[in-house]
């Protein structure tokens, strides 16, 4: 049985919720040890500190409780990189030429003219808008099967 988690775990759970309420309290307590072993001391505190703030129940929690929040206070605790040292993301503009081409790689050869991307935004109304988010093939079509843009409605429903 770990010493550390004996001491920090076991000791601080008897203290609070008294001697656990099952058959064999040694294996409880073995339990506790294989899951919590690996575990860094100011994390099972801070797991501890939580669940004996936050429990309602006075019976013991779970292995699996006192596990979750081990691993959330280790979370809380990791270290994390200073703004400076984080590398900034670059932004690329993606200009109309390359998404054509793009759209010929993946779409391929069977993408019928009427629904290329001009012919969509030259059959969309002024003040309409194009949706653009929906999977290729599932647009909505017009009843000669063209896809057609997408209008947003403003003010009621009709």
């Amino acid at each position: 049985m770990s010493q550390m988690v004996f001491t920090k775990v076991i000791r601080r759970l008897s203290t609070n919720y008294g001697m656990p309420n099952v058959p064999d309290r040694d294996a409880l307590y073995d339990e506790f040890c294989k899951a919590l072993t690996g575990y860094a001391e100011p994390v099972l505190d801070l797991a501890l500190d939580r669940i004996i703030k936050t429990r309602t129940f006075p019976t013991w929690p779970t292995v699996g409780e006192v596990v979750t929040a081990a691993r959330d206070a280790a979370g809380v605790l990791a270290p994390r990189p200073k703004p400076e040292l984080v590398p900034a993301i670059e932004k690329k503009h993606v200009g109309p030429e390359r998404i054509k081409e793009l759209l010929k790689q993946t779409v391929g050869q069977g993408l019928n003219g009427d629904n290329d991307f001009e012919a969509i935004v030259a059959r969309c109304p002024r003040g309409g808008s194009i949706k653009i988010d929906t999977a290729w093939g599932e647009e909505v079509k017009d009843s000669n099967g063209k896809v057609v843009p997408i209008r947003v409605r403003r003010g009621r429903a009709a």
